[in-house]
């Protein structure tokens, strides 16, 4: 039996892959599931509840991927998902797929 990629609960620690999620495309997914947004730069700070992302606000950044990935971890953690659902739902949304 081969597992469903999209219900593993792993630590996602693929810089490369988490730097192609934009911070416009992050912040779009988060505002779609009523987090609030602050900005405190050099982040856009999202809460909901007891929980905070915090998401880069230039993908220029030198340590983006690997703060994307600690983004993706958090959500993963707090929406009781895989970190994969979560990585593909914000792709998806972000290329209409």
């Amino acid at each position: 039996m081969t597992p469903d990629l999209l219900t593993l609960r792993v630590d996602f620690r693929d810089e490369t892959a988490a730097a192609r999620i934009t911070p416009e495309q992050a912040n779009a997914y988060l505002a779609a599931r009523e987090w609030r947004r602050g900005d405190l730069a050099p982040w856009h700070q999202w809460t909901r509840e007891q929980y905070e992302v915090m998401v880069p606000m230039h993908a220029t950044y030198a340590d983006y991927g690997r703060r994307m990935c600690e983004a993706l971890n958090g959500l993963a953690h707090v929406e009781g998902r895989s970190v994969l659902a979560v990585f593909v739902d914000i792709v998806a949304a972000a290329t209409g797929h």
